[in-house]
C-alpha cells in the first residue's frame, strides 16, 4: 500500500523478468487486484511482467471523498506505474475496468502497447444509466448486500443460474465475506458508480475511442444483461483497426462464466502482442 496521486493504492507489481513487457489487470467494480490470480501466473509463464492494483474507491485502496472523473482515475494509473517504474503496459480489462482503460490510451496513447476490452461500453443507455443509479442509492443507503443481490441478474446469464449455483452461492459467500472487511466497501462502490453515471452520459467516451490508436481487442457476450453486444459493436467501430469477438450463450461476468475460455483470450492476446 502506497500513496498514489493522493490516495493509498493497494497494488501488486510483480518482475517476472527485467526488461520484459508488463501487463496491467484492470479490474471490474466487484472484482479486486487478488482476482487475476489465475491471469498473473499465466502472464508470468509467458515470460511478462504484471501489475494488479484497486484503484481509488475499490477494495483495499483508499475511498476518497468524490466526485471522481475517469480522467482522474486514468491519471492514477499513470502516476502508479510510475512509481513502479512502468514506461508502457498492456491493458487487460472486463467491464469497469476497461472505462479507465479506453481513458487511459486516449490520454496517455504512447504508454499503451495494446488493450483487450472485455464485457464494456463507451456509453450509457437510459436501462443501463437507470440500472446503475438504482445501484448507487443502495450504495449510498449502505445496504452492501441487496446492492450485490440486485447485480448478480445482470452478470450472469440464465444457463448459469441454471447449472451453476454451487459457483453462485461460493461467489455470494466470497463478496460477502469481503464486504465485513471493508467498512468503506459501499462509499466507494456509491463514488465508482456515480463516476460511471455522470462520465459515460451524453457521448460518454466516444470521444476517447476515437483517440485510441494501439492494438486493441474488443470482446462481447452474446447474453451480457449489462452492457449487449450492440455497445461493445460500436466500441469496435469506433476504435480504428480493433478486433471484435463475440462469444456465444456467456453473460456479463465470462471470466467467472467461462474462465478457461477467458484464459484463452487473454493467452491469445498476449502472445499476439508482447514482445
Amino acid at each position: 500500500m502506497e500513496v498514489i496521486n493522493g490516495h493509498s493504492c493497494f497494488y501488486i507489481h510483480r518482475v517476472n523478468n527485467e526488461g520484459a513487457d508488463t501487463v496491467i489487470f484492470m479490474n471490474g467494480v466487484l472484482n479486486s487486484a487478488y482476482s487475476w490470480k489465475a491471469e498473473a501466473q499465466l502472464a508470468k509463464e509467458l515470460g511478462l511482467n504484471t501489475l494488479r492494483y484497486d484503484y481509488r474507491g475499490l477494495w483495499m485502496s483508499e475511498v476518497t471523498d468524490g466526485p471522481y472523473t475517469f480522467e482522474l482515475l486514468a491519471q492514477d494509473l499513470g502516476v502508479l506505474m510510475d512509481n513502479c517504474n512502468i514506461e508502457r503496459a498492456h491493458l487487460v480489462g472486463i467491464s469497469y475496468g476497461c472505462f479507465i482503460a479506453q481513458k487511459f490510451a486516449a490520454m496517455f496513447p504512447e504508454r499503451a502497447e495494446s488493450l483487450l476490452l472485455m464485457n464494456t461500453t463507451p456509453v450509457l443507455n437510459a436501462k443501463q444509466r437507470f440500472t446503475l443509479e438504482t445501484w448507487s442509492k443502495l450504495n449510498k443507503l449502505d445496504e452492501p448486500i441487496l446492492y450485490l443481490e440486485s447485480m448478480f441478474p445482470f452478470l450472469y446469464c440464465d444457463a448459469f443460474f441454471e447449472s451453476a449455483q454451487d459457483k453462485l452461492d461460493e461467489a455470494r459467500q466470497f463478496l460477502y465475506a469481503g464486504v465485513e472487511h471493508v467498512p468503506t466497501f459501499s462509499y466507494g462502490q456509491y463514488q465508482l458508480n456515480q463516476t460511471a453515471i455522470n462520465e459515460l452520459a451524453g457521448d460518454g467516451l466516444i470521444p476517447d475511442a476515437k483517440q485510441i490508436k494501439c492494438p486493441t481487442h474488443v470482446v462481447t457476450s452474446e447474453f451480457d444483461a449489462l452492457y449487449p453486444p450492440q455497445y461493445s459493436e460500436l466500441l469496435a467501430e469506433l476504435i480504428e483497426g480493433s478486433e471484435l469477438t463475440v462469444l456465444p450463450k456467456l453473460g456479463h461476468a465470462i471470466t467467472r462464466e467461462a474462465p478457461k475460455l477467458a484464459m484463452e483470450l487473454i493467452h491469445s492476446h498476449l502472445v499476439k502482442y508482447c514482445s
